[in-house]
């Protein structure tokens, strides 16, 4: 018999590859993130419309590896690449990294 959260994941698997066919295994996931974005003219952290469950996945094509939020706030969803160039930091309260368009996002 499958546990609660193999049974969870392989739900999630299955929401996430209709956004992305290419979505092979959840790795790893969280219920519940909120973003923030970094501003550097106010040196603040300025709230993004972004938040809900993060999911690391493994893909089938490049990038092998990516992080997705599926934002409760919208329909845009966050999804970053995970490559040999990705810029982050983890503390045990938030993961802060830097994307592809030089904006440096935290994850709390």
């Amino acid at each position: 018999m499958q546990t609660d959260k193999a049974k969870q994941l392989e739900y999630n698997l299955a929401v996430l590859k209709r956004r992305d066919a290419d979505i092979s295994e959840v790795l790893n996931m969280t219920g519940h993130v909120v973003l923030y974005q970094y501003n550097e003219s106010t040196q603040a952290w300025d709230l993004k419309k972004v938040e809900g469950s993060l999911f690391v996945v493994a893909r089938t094509s490049e990038p092998r590896h990516m992080f997705v939020v599926l934002n409760r706030l919208s329909s845009q969803n966050v999804v970053e690449a995970v490559t040999a160039d990705f810029q982050m930091e983890l503390t045990d309260q938030f993961l802060l990294y830097r994307n592809d368009k030089a904006e440096i996002i935290g994850i709390w």
